[in-house]
């Protein structure tokens, strides 16, 4: 079986937090592949690529414990996420740019690059604007 596992774990030392939007702190992490340790990883995440064989898709399982708050375990389970697919993010990049912007493409044309950028600032800004505080800005917060 092809079945990749993995466990996220928060760090306890503040100092080696990273930043979020706005300074807002993310957790510094440790990975660990090969090892499911529910007891104290903030996530664990296992995925199936050999699964495209019979599906088209891959499975991916990611979980967050209760061994952290919950904007540490959602992140930890992107973090998991990203640990477990990274080669197959990094190959439809690559197809979405050659598919988009032609056979020689290596990056994304600067107009939508600048665009990107700049919805990305809107939404880290308006995301901490105090009316808007409710459960849906929450959720964008966890994502950035």
């Amino acid at each position: 079986s092809d079945l990749r596992v993995a466990t996220v774990y928060t760090l306890p030392d503040r100092a080696a937090r990273g930043h979020g939007s706005e300074g807002e702190q993310r957790p510094g992490v440790k990975l660990e592949f090969d090892r499911a340790d529910w007891a104290a990883g903030a996530a664990v995440g296992r995925y199936s690529p050999e699964s495209r064989q019979r599906s088209g898709w891959g499975l991916l399982w990611v979980n967050g414990t209760r061994n952290v708050p919950p904007t540490d375990a959602a992140y930890a389970m992107g973090y998991a996420e990203g640990a477990l697919t990274h080669r197959e993010i990094h190959h439809n990049w690559i197809n979405m740019l050659k598919d988009w912007f032609g056979g020689h493409a290596t990056k994304l044309p600067d107009r939508i690059a600048s665009w990107l950028e700049a919805n990305l600032k809107w939404t880290r800004e308006e995301s901490q604007k105090p009316h808007n505080s409710g459960p849906f800005w929450g959720a964008v917060r966890m994502l950035l």
